[in-house]
């Protein structure tokens, strides 16, 4: 008798060896495997923005990398003697604008390096929960613990989702059509919007990963089912 389920992976059409440039975006899986890849002497280049769980933010990011985009002081909020930008993980926080703006456009520069020489990119999804700022009616990679009535919460569509994941494809094809894709999705299960609701966001995200996939054989995209590394908690909020 056989007490686990055994899984058989296949293998991709390309390979990844000590020569290969590898980046790794999204949840936080990517930081966890990219410690990893380093700690074994890969090149690796990890989340210029930080943790991101959801693919609109995702594409956000991948968006304004390849298109140059520089954030200025209009782009911050400032709260509680902090200036902070909803598109990036709450470790850019600085206590003034000029240091905060350093670090994110400086890791900006640094990602469009990355993305122009790299090998390979591992896309991660976590979560197609969104959060939407009620005053701009925009989607927000980090809360940063600022009050929930400020956010509406909702669930993104499978053809939100797959434009999102079409409009990463489209810009990485015209910026850097050496890059081979890996998506994944991970396993970490977002309990806080209840079991149902995270078992539908997970069907969603891969429903939409297998879709795009599919369509893009030819640009070299591919979908691993398993990743490695420790648990993490949601840095969403």
């Amino acid at each position: 008798m056989k007490f686990r389920t055994e899984i058989e992976v296949s293998p991709f059409s390309f390979n990844i060896n000590h020569k290969s440039k590898v980046l790794l975006m999204g949840s936080c899986f990517t930081t966890n495997v990219g410690e990893k890849l380093t700690y074994y002497g890969f090149e690796t280049f990890s989340n210029p923005f930080g943790i991101a769980f959801n693919p609109d933010s995702l594409a956000k990011q991948i968006s304004q990398i390849v298109k140059g985009y520089e954030y200025l002081e209009s782009d911050l909020v400032e709260r509680q003697g902090q200036f902070l930008s909803f598109d990036h993980h709450s470790s850019f926080n600085r206590q003034d604008a000029s240091s905060t703006l350093d670090v994110i456009n400086s890791n900006l520069e640094q990602a469009r390096a990355a993305f122009k020489n790299a090998d390979v990119l591992f896309l991660s999804l976590g979560s197609a929960w969104v959060w939407e700022r009620k005053e701009s009616k925009t989607i927000v990679n980090n809360c940063h613990k600022i009050a929930s009535n400020k956010f509406n919460q909702k669930l993104l569509s499978y053809d939100e989702i797959l434009s999102s994941l079409n409009k990463i494809v489209d810009d990485l094809k015209e910026f850097a059509p050496q890059l081979k894709v890996v998506f994944t999705l991970s396993p970490i299960r977002h309990w806080r919007h209840g079991a149902v609701e995270n078992m539908q966001s997970k069907s969603l995200l891969h429903a939409a990963i297998q879709s795009v996939v599919k369509e893009n054989v030819k640009l070299l995209l591919s979908y691993f089912s398993g990743w490695f590394g420790r648990s993490c908690q949601s840095a969403h909020r």
